[in-house]
């Protein structure tokens, strides 16, 4: 027997005080677990949908000996989902070929110097593509590899998709 004051038991009352509390407790622990759910669904739905395009035009001359940086990462993962070149107008004969490299020391081929020769480029329009799921760090480039035979600028937009794998990716 516990504790009572005027006829009543003091110890149970306080017993069923506390289970109820708990029961309390309980309940919106489960509230915050699906709240939390509702939460990590949601923010995989956006990162899904969170596509977005950077478009870079390319006004570099045809035999420039400096690749041409058409993108860098910043603040944290990126998927690179696609890179289409597009010829805004017949390349000039002057550029040999270009190519799209990526990462650490370009050890990323996205469209290699076969791929991207002048005549795959020579008419308005004419475009390269390529589609698949790369992971660059925070820092990691694309760039632009071009190879030619005089200064004539070439005239060339390159679009690239991608999606912040976590946190606040992007690219620049």
């Amino acid at each position: 027997m516990g504790i009572q004051i005027n006829g009543v038991d003091k110890d149970d009352t306080m017993q069923e005080q506390i289970d109820g509390k708990l029961d309390t407790i309980d309940d919106k622990v489960d509230t915050v677990d699906s709240n939390v759910d509702t939460i990590n669904t949601n923010v995989v739905s956006i990162k899904e949908n969170d596509r977005n395009t950077l478009e870079v035009a390319v006004i570099t001359a045809a035999n420039s000996a400096v690749d041409t940086v058409l993108a860098t990462v910043a603040d944290d993962y990126v998927a690179i989902e696609k890179i289409t070149v597009v010829a805004n107008t017949a390349q000039t004969a002057d550029m040999t070929s270009i190519a799209i490299k990526g990462g650490a020391s370009k050890v990323i081929t996205f469209i290699d110097a076969a791929s991207g020769v002048q005549a795959n480029l020579d008419a308005e329009d004419k475009q390269l593509t390529w589609e698949g799921s790369i992971a660059l760090n925070v820092a990691d480039t694309i760039v632009m590899e071009h190879v030619g035979t005089d200064v004539t600028p070439l005239d060339l937009t390159v679009i690239i998709t991608y999606f912040p794998i976590s946190g606040t990716g992007s690219i620049a």
